[in-house]
């Protein structure tokens, strides 16, 4: 019932999980994202749920039952539930569970956070020298020399 507001999220680690109540796997994955939450939440992860569930009580319900700490987007329109979410639509969603990956940058990690692949993303980018890494990498960065008419493999 509240608009999101996307700049709360800025230099933070997002997990786009768009699911429905309904979909089996998406069910079953639920207690890997919450053991997810609850260990990196701290660390700067945070999750936005995006259900493409059209039963919007139901839904409530299932949120409330499951105790899911984050935010989660439904659409309220008949023209827009479901598939048709907006969300799904932009990102051409067309199979759930999806789950998109953002880093601090704001840049996509992968497509594919699920099941251990989450958890060693995590790990990667908020982990033990996670910082540290992306300082180097910075700096590696600032130091490269443009090669012009060469290419880079």
């Amino acid at each position: 019932g509240k608009p999101l507001d996307w700049s709360a999220y800025k230099g933070k680690v997002v997990l786009i999980d768009f699911w429905a109540t309904w979909c089996g796997p998406c069910v079953a994955e639920i207690p890997n994202v919450k053991k997810a939450y609850e260990e990196w939440h701290k660390k700067g992860f945070e999750i936005i749920g995006i259900s493409l569930d059209e039963d919007v009580d139901a839904l409530k319900t299932f949120l409330t039952e499951k105790e899911i700490p984050w935010p989660t987007m439904v659409s309220t329109d008949k023209e827009t539930a479901g598939p048709k979410h907006p969300m799904a639509t932009k990102f051409g969603v067309t199979a759930i569970p999806s789950m998109i990956l953002i880093g601090k940058d704001g840049k996509i990690v992968t497509t594919n956070a699920r099941g251990e692949e989450l958890t060693k993303q995590l790990e990667r980018l908020l982990g033990e020298g996670a910082e540290a890494r992306e300082k180097e990498a910075a700096e590696r960065l600032k130091k490269a020399v443009p090669v012009e008419g060469r290419r880079i493999d």
